[in-house]
């Protein structure tokens, strides 16, 4: 979702998203929230400032055991083979079982959140053709927490 307009002498543009993703086979859950916002402002003929802020947070919940292990597992097993036994336990391959690795090898959580904002200023220099002062500061600020099972 986005928001943008303005005038001549300010413009403004702003957005917010949001993704939820389930993953391919149960276990993976993935959320992220992001927004961006620019401002733009003419303050006068010779002043210009630019304000730009983005942010994003995520979570990504997943089996312990890498996708790449589960789907070697899946691969070498026949499509015709049960997964369960009439009681409700793993049946017996003879090696990893795919759906075993997954529900049994723990969880893995990973939030990462990363925030930026930069403020730019143009001046043009009074009664020297061509000539202007450009500066921008910025800040950047991020974090990943993981946590496993």
């Amino acid at each position: 979702m986005s928001v943008n307009g303005g005038s001549d002498r300010i413009k403004y543009f702003m957005s917010l998203g949001y993704l939820h993703d389930e993953g391919m086979y149960d276990g993976i859950d993935y959320k992220r929230y992001n927004l961006r916002a620019n401002i733009d402002a003419k303050i006068n003929n010779y002043i210009n400032v630019r304000l730009d802020l983005e942010g994003m947070e995520s979570t990504l919940e997943q089996p312990q055991v890498a996708s790449a292990s589960l789907f070697e597992y899946v691969v070498r097993r026949s499509p015709l083979e049960k997964i369960y036994n009439a009681d409700g336990s793993y049946y017996d391959m003879g090696s990893r079982h795919p759906v075993a690795e997954r529900d049994d090898s723990g969880y893995k959580r990973n939030k990462k959140n990363n925030y930026r904002a930069k403020l730019g200023f143009d001046i043009k220099i009074p009664y020297v053709d061509g000539l202007k002062f450009n500066a921008l500061f910025s800040y950047v600020r991020g974090a990943n927490h993981s946590k496993s099972f």
